[in-house]
């Protein structure tokens, strides 16, 4: 009489151990709120160096450097996430608000930032 092969029995605790192992499936991640381009721009034609420092490069001199025209204007485009941001213009090594925004509101400093808001 020929005897048909079984297959090994696993013992209890690989059985649980599977069983605890087994995928569990990840809640929901909520997706970033989409970046917009915003475009930022000064005149200033015998400016040596501009660039554009606020709350969205925590006011760093060196992160966003601005490229001028030949009409003299300087320009950037940073992508933001919604948001009100704060900022200035370093031309030349002095901070200075954006005189084409009207938006401004008054810094720890008693002086003025202007602001933007991405909606």
């Amino acid at each position: 009489m020929a005897v048909k092969p079984t297959a090994p029995k696993k013992p209890a605790a690989t059985i649980q151990a599977a069983k605890l192992a087994a995928p569990v499936a990840a809640a929901p991640v909520a997706a970033a709120p989409a970046k917009k381009a915003v475009n930022l721009e000064l005149l200033a034609p015998q400016a040596g160096t501009v660039l554009v420092t606020g709350t969205f490069n925590a006011w760093s001199e060196s992160a966003t450097p601005m490229k001028k025209d030949k009409n003299g204007s300087w320009k950037t485009t940073i992508n933001l996430a919604p948001g009100t941001y704060e900022y200035k213009f370093v031309v030349d090594g002095h901070w200075q608000i954006d005189p084409a925004n009207s938006k401004k509101t008054v810094n720890p400093y008693g002086s003025e930032n202007s602001f933007l808001e991405v909606k």
